[in-house]
């Protein structure tokens, strides 16, 4: 009988093309090569890599109400410029999962975070969470975090840097808090 056969790689220039990749356990690596719009929130499968394959840091741009990108276990993303509205999340973690294997986490063009305290649900249980900028929750681990530029927050309660797991090298270029 034959197999089928493994697909490692995956060129993408749609939304289309970016949802089925994200689905598909069979593909290691997302290329994309177009800026893609009106996304709704994706998740990453575990061992999923996501990049830019353009000239330029491509553009992922969510709809206004929806999140970006969630990650899960040994994800990697590269070289892009992912958009939501203040209000909601770019990227951020799938909180259910045991761990998210992180050996280094590297943001280009410093992370800015508008928001405040509201619902959140964690592992099937809406909770009252404050926004951060930056967070490493308990049990959480990375190798290295680099940030090559500003972390910068704005609104009331929301914390730049929240570490309560472990990191074995921190670098950030600045950090700012904008209370109201």
């Amino acid at each position: 009988m034959p197999q089928t056969p493994q697909i490692s790689q995956m060129a993408v220039a749609t939304a289309e093309e970016l949802i089925a990749a994200t689905q598909n356990e069979k593909v290691s690596e997302i290329n994309i090569s177009a800026d893609l719009a009106d996304l709704s929130p994706l998740r990453l499968m575990p061992g999923q890599t996501l990049r830019s394959v353009s000239d330029r840091h491509a553009v992922l741009s969510f709809r206004s109400e929806a999140d970006g990108l969630e990650v899960t276990t040994d994800n990697s993303v590269f070289d892009l410029d992912v958009r939501v509205t203040p209000t909601h999340r770019a990227i951020w973690n799938d909180r259910a999962v045991d761990s998210l294997g992180i050996g280094t986490l590297v943001v280009r063009r410093g992370i800015e975070t508008f928001g405040g305290t509201g619902p959140s649900l964690v592992k099937g249980v809406v909770q009252n969470l404050s926004a951060t900028a930056l967070s490493v929750k308990p049990g959480g681990s990375a190798h290295l975090i680099s940030v090559d530029g500003n972390i910068e927050t704005h609104g009331r309660e929301v914390l730049p840097i929240e570490i309560f797991g472990s990191i074995g090298s921190l670098n950030i270029r600045g950090v700012s808090f904008h209370g109201s």
